[in-house]
C-alpha cells in the first residue's frame, strides 16, 4: 500500500507539471501510416544495388522507373520524393503540418546563418532517433513499392505477371560502400554514378536520366535550399 500511495503521488505531480509547463496541441487532422509494404508478398531481402542490378534485372528496372515517378511527383504532394526525402534532412520545414523543435542540436546551431533554424519534421540528435528511423523507412519502401506496382501493371505480353511478382518483391535496394570491386566497376557503382542509364520499360529498352545520379528540385517558400546546399537545385 506504501508503494501504490508514493506512486499515486508520483503520478499526481507528474501531471502537475506537465499541465502547467507543456501547452496542449491540437492533434492532426489526418495521418499517414507508416505500415510499410503490404502487399502480402510477406518478408522480403533488400538487395545491395549491384546484386539487383545483376540478379533481379526486372526488379532493378522497375526500381528506377518508380524513382523516376516518384521524384516527377509534384514536390506540393506530401508523398512526394522532395517531401519524404526531406523528412530526413533538408529543407528543414514542416512534413504534413507538423514541425519539429524550434531549433537543431548545438553542433548545427554553429553556423550563424542556421541559428534558430528549423529542423523541420526529423528527429535528428534526439535519443528517439533509430526508433523512429525505422517506419521512416517503412513509408519510404511503401511510396517506392506502390509506384513501383502501379508501372508493373502497364507491361503486357506473356510475362506481364512476373514484372508484377517482381514489384511485389521489391524493397528499397542499399549501397554497400565496403563490397569488393566488381571488375570493370569503380568503388562507386557505374549505375549510381551515370547520367542516363537503361531500362527495360512497358514499351521497350530506353535509355532514361538516371534517378540515381541526381535529383532537381524547385524552390519553396520557407526552405532555406541556397544556404543549405552549395549545389541548388541540383543535389548529387
Amino acid at each position: 500500500m506504501k508503494f501504490a500511495t508514493v506512486f499515486t503521488d508520483i503520478l499526481l505531480l507528474s501531471s502537475t507539471l506537465i499541465s502547467s509547463t507543456v501547452a496542449i496541441k491540437p492533434r492532426q487532422n489526418s495521418y499517414t501510416p507508416a505500415v510499410g509494404v503490404q502487399n502480402g508478398s510477406g518478408k522480403q531481402p533488400r538487395y545491395e544495388i549491384r546484386v539487383m542490378h545483376a540478379s533481379h534485372p526486372r526488379m532493378y528496372s522497375l526500381f528506377i522507373l518508380a524513382m523516376q515517378a516518384w521524384q516527377a511527383m509534384p514536390q506540393t504532394d506530401k508523398m512526394s520524393f522532395y517531401q519524404l526525402s526531406g523528412i530526413h534532412g533538408l529543407p528543414a520545414v514542416a512534413w504534413d503540418g507538423v514541425t519539429g523543435p524550434a531549433k537543431a542540436a548545438s553542433a548545427w546551431n554553429a553556423s550563424p546563418d542556421r541559428s534558430g533554424y528549423n529542423t523541420g519534421y526529423c528527429t535528428h540528435s534526439m535519443t528517439i532517433f533509430l526508433p523512429w528511423h525505422r517506419p521512416y523507412l517503412a513509408l519510404v519502401e511503401q511510396q517506392l513499392n506502390s509506384l513501383a506496382m502501379t508501372i508493373a501493371q502497364k507491361y503486357t505480353g506473356p510475362d506481364k505477371q512476373l514484372w508484377i511478382v517482381a514489384a511485389k518483391k521489391l524493397r528499397l535496394p542499399y549501397w554497400d560502400w565496403a563490397q569488393a570491386r566488381v571488375a570493370g566497376d569503380s568503388s562507386f557503382p557505374v549505375i549510381m554514378g551515370s547520367s542516363q542509364i537503361s531500362v527495360q520499360t512497358p514499351t521497350g529498352w530506353k535509355s532514361i536520366p538516371n534517378p540515381l545520379f541526381k535529383y532537381t528540385f524547385n524552390d519553396v517558400p520557407g526552405a532555406n535550399h541556397k544556404t543549405e546546399l552549395q549545389m541548388y537545385p541540383v543535389s548529387l
